[in-house]
């Protein structure tokens, strides 16, 4: 019985850090967008946080969205003064995602419920991410009519991202839960109950 216990924590540490990866490289597919008063940009890597979410739930998904998040920005030098707040943020991201989307034992299956766990997750990191932006210039200096442009840019592509997020995610994060509930050795070493 500890042997199991010792193999599934192992399992979930390794698939953990297989889909902060994913984020990861997903990540790095993007289209950059110059504002006036910094970078944005499109990319896939909300996809991966949405699927680590429901495949993981909601902490080793958080964990997932955070650090693969966490370290695209180390290595990106337009956003690595704010790499500690993606961490975060894409971490609760994750987590609202994971918590809604396998509450009340329903482990991400249920298509609806994923899309409203997709979309909560979604309007956390924007709120997160929003506030923080315009905390930050504000703090800066930037005058508030300024730093309400920049946020309404941010608005547009973040949510841009969003719903690309959630129009993958959400169909294919459902079909890989029901395959993965077909697999012996997932229900045994990841699903069982503590």
């Amino acid at each position: 019985m500890k042997d199991k216990r010792i193999s599934t924590h192992i399992l979930k540490v390794c698939i953990t850090g297989m889909m902060a990866a994913a984020v990861f490289i997903a990540t790095f597919i993007n289209i950059q967008i110059p504002l006036p008063a910094g970078e944005t940009m499109l990319h896939l890597g909300n996809v991966m946080c949405i699927l680590s979410a429901y495949i993981l739930g909601p902490i080793y998904g958080g964990l997932s969205a955070g650090i693969g998040s966490f370290l695209y920005d180390l290595t990106n030098p337009l956003y690595i003064d704010h790499c500690i707040f993606t961490l975060v943020f894409k971490f609760f991201m994750a987590f609202i995602c994971g918590l809604i989307a396998n509450s009340k034992k329903r482990k991400a299956y249920d298509l609806k419920f994923n899309a409203l766990a997709g979309i909560s997750g979604m309007v956390t990191y924007l709120i997160l991410h929003l506030s923080e932006t315009f905390i930050h210039k504000l703090l800066l200096g930037v005058s508030v009519e300024a730093v309400a442009i920049l946020v309404a840019q941010k608005f547009v592509v973040s949510g841009i991202n969003a719903i690309i997020a959630l129009i993958i995610a959400v169909p294919l994060g459902t079909y890989m839960k029901k395959l993965l509930s077909k697999q012996k050795f997932w229900v045994d070493y990841y699903e069982q109950k503590k």
